[in-house]
């Protein structure tokens, strides 16, 4: 990955996002609690993880966390 973000949405609007050099060294479990954690912090609905990688201008999407689930 060149370069992402973790998006947290909140009725369909962004209330925060947080850069990857931020989470990067976290494990997938502590990414999870961190996401989980935060996300209920903000209220978000949703949290997706939009990640450039190379030949990929637009980056692309994953949904990591969402209330739906």
């Amino acid at each position: 990955m060149l370069a992402g973000e973790l998006r947290f949405y909140k009725d369909g609007k962004i209330v925060k996002t947080v850069d990857s050099e931020e989470y990067e060294g976290l494990s997938t479990a502590e990414l999870k609690t961190y996401v989980e954690e935060l996300a209920n912090v903000l209220g978000a609905d949703e949290v997706v993880e939009n990640c450039i990688y190379h030949n990929h201008h637009s980056g692309i999407n994953t949904t990591v966390f969402s209330l739906e689930d």
